[in-house]
């Protein structure tokens, strides 16, 4: 796969929006289509993103695509992605299985023989120690994306879905999601210089996600990120790029009312 090459995974019809955002915030736009936008980016602008956009479900690196026509190819091929060269064998992993392939039709298997094929190449690699999976909180978070034949292998930068600010208390019926929020709201071209008036407001998602765009506070600062347990996570630039965003918060005297 081509070097520092990204896909950033949003919500239907907020592609323009992230889109924007990705430019903004550094990245080369290469591409997009329903729910994807292809960048490229360096580490400081990868770092940058996961922090700041608004409308972004996850950034993952593409590792390898390839044709798996049955299981057993997708295992071997699985295992040639040199995964000692990205994470320790003593992190926990998850790994997901998205899309769909009349010859792979089967999302749990399809998972368990990319576990398979990770844990192998570890074994082999890393003297017997091979990583576990841990579905709630793990360190590691791998996709599969299936397409017919075409099966994409990815590592999820992000960790914990770019939606959950961490801000929502448990127990709303339905809310709407961070991003969808945000992306409605900078659809709807307002850009934080006047009131806003939610007069549907219910746990008031609209208003937190207005009052971080008129204030520019980014969205995702004081969080971990999956990053963070590559090889290559280089903590000084991280914290440059951190400490560079704090600067941009720009109170802003505006009315926000539900």
């Amino acid at each position: 796969m081509p070097e520092n090459a990204y896909v950033s995974i949003c919500q239907k019809g907020l592609e323009e929006v992230l889109s924007k955002e990705i430019a903004n915030g550094g990245g080369d736009i290469t591409g997009s289509q329903t729910s994807t936008v292809f960048f490229n980016a360096d580490k400081k602008s990868l770092y940058r993103l996961n922090m700041s956009l608004r409308t972004a479900l996850s950034i993952l690196m593409p590792l390898k695509e390839f044709t798996a026509n049955n299981y057993d190819e997708l295992y071997f091929k699985t295992r040639k992605i040199n995964w000692h060269k990205l994470f320790s064998p003593d992190k926990n992993i998850r790994i997901d299985v998205k899309g769909r392939s009349r010859s792979l039709n089967h999302s749990q298997f399809a998972m368990h023989r990319i576990k398979d094929a990770i844990s192998d190449a570890f074994k082999k690699l890393a003297n017997n120690v091979r990583p576990s999976v841990d579905k709630e909180n793990p360190d590691i978070r791998i996709v599969a994306y299936l397409n017919e034949n075409k099966t994409t292998i990815y590592l999820d930068s992000s960790g914990v879905p770019l939606f959950k600010r961490g801000y929502r208390l448990p127990g709303y019926d339905a809310p709407i999601k961070e991003d969808l929020a945000s992306g409605i709201i900078l659809l709807s071209g307002w850009d934080g210089s006047k009131n806003l008036l939610d007069p549907f407001c219910g746990s008031a998602t609209f208003l937190i996600e207005a009052m971080m765009i008129a204030n520019n506070i980014p969205p995702n600062l004081e969080r971990n990120f999956s990053f963070f347990n590559w090889f290559d996570f280089d903590k000084e630039i991280y914290e440059n790029e951190k400490a560079l965003l704090k600067e941009k918060i720009s109170p802003k005297q505006i009315k926000l009312q539900g």
